[in-house]
């Protein structure tokens, strides 16, 4: 077996979304022979064990709610393309520099929440195929390097500004929080548009239904309600 499609259609409100189960993964982690996996939506997983699937050479791991870590990117010496986003447990990728300084990668897509934990490979991410996204409640945004680097850097800013005036995590957090309810408003115009696009003088800016996004949150100071949590999310990350 070369190739193996996991992937089921998921209802963010059901309660009986078809999914396999981290016994099942624990059979897939022996298919040594596999080239190409995907896992997509699946809700009851919570590992996936790479270790022993040397020979993949395109690997996507997307959608999967309840997926905490996955093991084994830095065993991966053969991949190609590699898609790693949307699973809202897996606040870290283990060893992802270590897949990307080792591979001749096509494509690379990554979680915009992932991004500080590249961010220091810029010479590589600035040559090859890549792009962030972020899964929100609208839908799947994507930015390219140049301008998840844009957000990043802004966020930088950010956080140095307020490292300013905190002496510990605890006040980083409430400065943090105090700096998002002073800088964002809330955009009832775009919440109100059929895209949710953010406008500026008349000028549309970012990306339709970005107004959900922590991109637009940050970088133009205006978002819903899942914006504000995400541009939290990203400080935070960049803090850790």
């Amino acid at each position: 077996l070369e190739s193996l499609k996991i992937s089921s259609v998921y209802g963010a409100y059901s309660k009986s979304n078809p999914s396999i189960s981290d016994k099942d993964i624990s059979r897939i982690a022996k298919i040594t022979s596999l080239k190409s996996l995907t896992i997509a939506n699946q809700e009851k997983i919570t590992w996936l064990y790479l270790d022993n699937l040397t020979n993949l050479e395109v690997l996507t791991i997307t959608g999967n709610n309840k997926l905490e870590e996955v093991f084994g990117l830095d065993k991966l010496k053969k991949i190609r393309e590699v898609s790693i986003y949307g699973n809202k447990e897996l606040y870290e990728t283990s060893h992802i520099q270590d897949l990307i300084r080792s591979n001749d990668l096509d494509l690379l897509e990554l979680d915009l929440l992932s991004y500080p934990e590249v961010s220091d490979l810029d010479n590589i991410l600035s040559r090859i195929n890549c792009s962030f996204k972020e899964t929100t409640n609208g839908g799947e945004l994507s930015y390219n390097y140049w301008t998840a680097n844009l957000l990043h850097k802004k966020s930088l800013e950010i956080i140095k500004d307020i490292a300013g005036s905190s002496r510990n995590k605890l006040d980083m957090l409430i400065l943090i929080e105090k700096y998002l309810a002073e800088n964002i408003s809330y955009d009832y115009e775009a919440r109100d548009r059929k895209d949710r696009a953010h406008f500026e003088n008349g000028i549309k800016r970012g990306l339709n239904k970005g107004t959900q996004s922590a991109y637009n949150g940050l970088m133009f100071g205006s978002c819903v309600c899942e914006g504000y949590t995400r541009a939290m999310q990203y400080l935070l990350k960049i803090l850790k």
